[in-house]
């Protein structure tokens, strides 16, 4: 988990939770984690290396404020990085 905030941006609250997590889709009772997807070959039309990262959420308990965090940013800059270099 990346740095959280002990308090809300939004409204100085200290009623925060940390690294909820929200599924993408349920299969079977099975919840699937939501991610974020960049890909590596960006304009490739197939085999685009694709990184994925879990993405989690701190939320505010007193407005309700929403802030979303990647579990691997580093992971995702790699990607973007090499997609860029390529040119892509």
């Amino acid at each position: 988990m990346s740095s959280h905030p002990d308090t809300c941006p939004a409204c100085g609250s200290r009623k925060m939770i940390l690294g909820a997590e929200f599924p993408d889709a349920v299969d079977f009772g099975i919840a699937r984690k939501s991610t974020l997807r960049v890909p590596a070959r960006p304009k490739a039309a197939i085999f685009k290396q694709q990184v994925d990262s879990t993405l989690e959420a701190d939320v505010c308990g007193d407005c309700g404020f929403v802030q979303f965090y990647v579990s691997k940013p580093d992971r995702l800059w790699d990607a973007y990085q090499r997609g860029r270099s390529r040119g892509e």
